[in-house]
């Protein structure tokens, strides 16, 4: 009667071996497809180079003629005045330390 019972349990943690495997590989999927979408870094250089540039074309300090009558901007209208290096260096807006 002993062996009976070493024998059914011997075949109950024998047919357990292929479930703990199953689920082994299950959660080892699971992680990778979870670090898969997880994403920890964001490329933003594209959209600071845009607002960057719409700042620039477009504000007040920039390139644009500004009329300081009605605070109105021409964005088509270029002002020569405006390519010197002190105005140029104003349109862009520094925060903190440049390095």
């Amino acid at each position: 009667m002993g062996k009976d019972k070493k024998g059914i349990m011997s075949f109950n943690f024998l047919s357990l071996i292929p479930r703990i495997m199953f689920l082994v590989i299950m959660l080892i999927a699971c992680v990778i497809l979870i670090r898969m979408f997880i994403t920890n870094k964001f490329h933003t250089q594209d959209v600071q180079a845009e607002v960057l540039v719409a700042g620039f074309m477009y504000g007040a300090g920039g390139v644009n003629y500004y009329d300081p009558v009605t605070g109105r901007i021409y964005p088509q209208v270029i002002d020569i005045n405006q390519f010197d290096g002190a105005e140029l260096d104003s349109a862009f807006f520094f925060n903190g330390d440049p390095g």
